[in-house]
């Protein structure tokens, strides 16, 4: 009895969105039928052909209540839309990397109207000039394509962008976001046999841009002295040794942010919830902007280990504020996770063009 409750448990789970759809539009359509049926009797009651006007109130009173059934299955059906809405995937990957989000993309589109996919392949060692990685072009062609299948969608619908992209290109495609209603971001899950079956997806409404300060967080100092200053951006179990990314970047003193310093506790489980998001994407841009604005005349170093959803939600806030955080700007992106390499990569026109400076001693 277990493996069939189990069996019809995982097709809810994996087609709850299509089924609450067809079923909210045959509830608006069944009431609407109704009406019109009972409606026509009511006329005919009070407009009869042949013999006195005769009305009854058994019918008048039907037709109210499928009247009222007919509102109640239009507000729900509006509900299931702003749930359900549209699913916007967004990749920006080398083409020798493997597409991980495949089969989680595939079980969040069945929980959702349809589906909307922008995706480009990059070949990062033929954009690679001057030991950094140049994706100004191919990041501007995502974010007005982006625009374009949001701004082109239904508007009584949410939107929800999931993201496939390193942090620095999400960074600066959350830069450009279109300004609607209802947006949402959908962290997928990073394992390539995971189809999320079971599991509450990981998705957060965007933030709305803070109007207050953050507190400066203490700057550590490094061993070898420069003219620029770090920041560490660590939210994932993959650590950053500042020694190894910031090597060759001229950086003397750094800036290091994660959960414990936004007031965040990790759970027992991989990743974040929906709610730890939700609270970091509120309490990060203003932490970053502070950084920005202390280093005021000297140039910023960001190397992060981050969910892509976040750097898409920090990108957005720091757009809407008055913090012109990619002047002056380099971002770091990890070419290999075992030694801990980084190389510079543009992902903004506004950042400077020569990034390093020679290698540290």
């Amino acid at each position: 009895m277990t493996a069939p409750r189990t069996a019809v448990a995982r097709w809810w789970w994996q087609a709850r969105g299509t089924v609450l759809v067809a079923t909210a539009n045959f509830a608006v359509a069944a009431t609407l039928a109704g009406t019109a049926a009972l409606l026509a009797l009511v006329v005919q009651d009070l407009l009869p052909v042949t013999g006195p006007r005769q009305l009854s109130p058994t019918r008048v009173l039907c037709l109210a209540a499928t009247l009222a059934a007919l509102f109640a299955a239009l507000v729900w059906r509006g509900s299931v839309h702003q749930r359900t809405g549209t699913l916007f995937y967004v990749r920006l990957i080398d083409d020798a990397w493997p597409d991980w989000h495949t089969i989680p993309l595939r079980a969040a589109s069945r929980r959702r109207m349809s589906l909307r996919s922008v995706t480009r392949w990059a070949d990062l060692p033929t954009h690679t000039r001057d030991g950094t990685i140049d994706l100004v072009d191919m990041c501007a062609d995502v974010a007005a394509a982006l625009e374009a299948v949001v701004n082109g969608d239904r508007d009584d619908t949410a939107y929800t962008i999931a993201p496939n992209m390193p942090w620095p290109a999400a960074l600066a495609i959350g830069a450009e976001l279109p300004i609607v209603d209802n947006l949402r971001l959908l962290e997928l899950p990073g394992r390539p046999d995971s189809a999320g079956d079971g599991m509450p997806e990981v998705v957060f409404r965007m933030p709305q841009p803070a109007t207050g300060g953050a507190a400066l967080p203490s700057a550590t100092t490094r061993r070898t002295t420069g003219r620029r200053v770090g920041l560490l951006l660590t939210f994932t179990g993959r650590g950053l040794d500042p020694d190894t990314v910031f090597d060759g970047m001229d950086v003397g003193e750094f800036y290091e942010l994660g959960p414990a310093a936004l007031g965040v506790a990790r759970h027992a489980g991989p990743g974040f919830t929906s709610a730890q998001l939700a609270t970091l994407a509120r309490s990060l841009p203003p932490a970053v902007a502070a950084i920005k604005q202390a280093t005021t005349g000297r140039e910023l170093v960001v190397a992060a280990a981050m969910p892509k959803t976040l750097a898409m939600a920090l990108g957005w806030c720091l757009a809407q504020g008055d913090c012109r955080f990619f002047a002056g700007t380099h971002l770091l992106h990890c070419v290999d996770t075992k030694s801990g390499h980084c190389m510079p990569m543009r992902v903004h026109p506004a950042q400077p063009v020569n990034c390093r400076t020679g290698q540290e001693a």
